[in-house]
């Protein structure tokens, strides 16, 4: 494979770090962008040329553009765009004051349908064939409690995929969506279609995670998109479209 650049973002700083360390191994260059409020600290490989670190303000369009020149120089390009979630707070729906529930709205939705906005654009220009991928987890279709919050984000977060892979697929870049499930939300599952594993194991590993995503990047997938990948285990157990 030639050598591909990766743009990782979002809050899920365990997955983002494990993605990265699979990523530059296999001939993949990393921009590893961090929202400027995230007081995360991400601790790249010293004298790494393969892997920058860019932050920015990822609630303004005009701040992810001066991000978006960052990159393009010191990369020259931006040919995969992975973007994860993650659940941080688990509260009942009584009592999700305002504040919390727009900061889990800011993340879930604007800060990544503008990240996808800006960078898919400058793909369509450069006729780049570009992949984006955003990983979440069952919350939006297996019912737990003190979720509400993140259920309905998350559920608008894989409509926006949908709609976003009817728009770009004829741009020749495809969206799909992958969602790590944990065996008890498994078990919840009421969907005849898919499988009950009773081995299964809590959740995905990294290298698994990683396999996965690297498939989604390789030419094999470049027909598929608008996809919602269940995993577990490391294994695709099935898509929900």
């Amino acid at each position: 494979m030639n050598e591909k650049i990766v743009l990782i973002a979002g809050k899920n700083h365990e997955i983002n770090s494990a993605l990265a360390s699979h990523f530059v191994p296999q001939n993949f260059k990393i921009a590893y962008c961090i929202d400027e409020k995230d007081p995360f600290s991400y601790q790249k490989p010293e004298n790494s040329t393969d892997l920058l670190v860019f932050r920015c303000d990822f609630a303004s369009e005009e701040e992810i553009r001066k991000m978006k020149d960052q990159v393009l120089h010191s990369f020259g390009r931006v040919d995969y765009l992975v973007f994860t979630q993650r659940e941080q707070l688990q509260e009942s729906f009584l009592n999700i004051e305002e504040e919390e529930w727009d900061a889990i709205y800011q993340i879930a939705l604007q800060d990544y349908f503008f990240l996808v906005k800006v960078f898919t654009e400058w793909m369509i220009a450069e006729k780049i064939a570009g992949k984006v991928i955003c990983i979440s987890n069952t919350s939006s279709i297996v019912p737990r409690e003190k979720i509400s919050c993140y259920a309905s984000a998350f559920a608008a977060q894989g409509l926006l995929d949908s709609s976003l892979a009817l728009e770009l697929g004829a741009k020749n870049i495809s969206v799909n969506s992958i969602c790590i499930n944990s065996k008890d939300q498994f078990e919840a599952y009421e969907l005849n279609s898919i499988p009950h594993n009773q081995e299964l194991t809590t959740f995905v590993s990294d290298e698994n995670l990683a396999n996965i995503i690297l498939s989604l990047f390789s030419s094999t997938w470049n027909a598929v998109t608008g996809k919602k990948i269940i995993v577990d285990g490391g294994e695709i157990l099935g898509d929900l479209n």
